[in-house]
């Protein structure tokens, strides 16, 4: 419930952006309406337990008047997920689920938005503790919208849940679905923004399982399928850089794991811009391998 939560504070930074640029067209008084209230969603989100029932109500009641007010409207969509997420933060999942399910009818239009709804019944269902029909919803989820935020997310969160249940046999038939998924996603999607998210999702589900050595080689692919090709920022390719050298020497106990990928990016790609950053980490890498050689398998 906490990452929702955080989740949905962190869209709100967006939408002050969004709207202090679309302020410029004329919707200020709308938008001003629309922060303010977000605001008051996101105080509440960050320590409910804190807040007095009747300040909930209020601002409930708030959100509803405004969605009756722009029906639809483009701009509010989060508003729409506000409430259904303050009805989450009172455990009223009932009342939350009709909240996400209206929002399918409002923007059956959006396939980001009915995925994100359709996810957030899926936890209404999980958060009381009735998994089978969040099942159902999740895969609905995947299957409708494959290539949205949500529908992504969707495969290796199933294998998290069978994960955290000790559920063996499960966890593995999940994560083994979830990896097939995220292999034809990469594939039909290469060299864009939906195959690099399966790369990296497909990442998670080896590291879930403590599979190293197949973790290390999906990096070593997004950083030559991506990093080759100006496609990742100079943030990315920092923390993919430090994934790989964690596996290689925290978990694999072996520098030349990591060696390996950089000097297989610098063979293949050597007039790529980040080529001579590799080879000054591979003789970082060397020394410090030489300097620690009980850390060598």
């Amino acid at each position: 419930m906490k990452n929702t939560i955080k989740f949905y504070v962190a869209i709100l930074v967006v939408i002050f952006v969004v709207l202090a640029v679309l302020g410029y067209k004329g919707n200020y008084s709308l938008e001003r309406e629309i922060w303010n209230l977000e605001k008051q969603y996101a105080d509440i989100a960050k320590d409910p337990q804190i807040v007095p029932e009747n300040a909930i109500d209020k601002v409930i009641l708030a959100h509803k008047k405004m969605i009756e007010k722009y029906p639809g409207h483009v701009l509010i969509r989060e508003v729409y997920f506000s409430l259904g997420n303050l009805y989450l933060i009172r455990k009223q999942n009932d009342l939350a689920r009709e909240e996400f399910t209206k929002i399918l009818d409002v923007y059956k239009g959006s396939a980001d938005t009915c995925a994100e709804a359709l996810f957030a019944i899926g936890r209404t269902y999980e958060l009381s503790g009735k998994w089978e029909q969040a099942v159902s919803f999740y895969e609905r989820t995947n299957k409708e919208y494959p290539i949205t935020k949500a529908g992504l997310v969707v495969p290796g969160y199933i294998g998290n849940y069978y994960k955290k249940t000790n559920d063996f046999q499960k966890t593995v038939e999940a994560y083994d679905k979830a990896i097939s998924f995220y292999k034809k996603i990469a594939n039909d999607y290469a060299d864009k923004m939906a195959g690099l998210a399966a790369l990296n999702m497909m990442s998670d589900c080896y590291l879930a399982q403590n599979r190293w050595n197949d973790a290390l080689q999906n990096y070593g692919k997004i950083l030559s399928d991506y990093g080759s090709k100006g496609a990742l920022l100079p943030m990315q390719i920092q923390a993919l850089v430090q994934r790989i050298n964690a596996i290689a020497v925290r978990e694999l106990k072996d520098y030349d794991a990591a060696i390996t990928v950089y000097q297989a990016f610098v063979e293949k790609y050597p007039k790529s811009p980040i080529a001579e950053g590799f080879k000054k980490l591979i003789q970082q890498l060397k020394s410090v391998k030489n300097a620690a050689p009980t850390v060598i398998k």
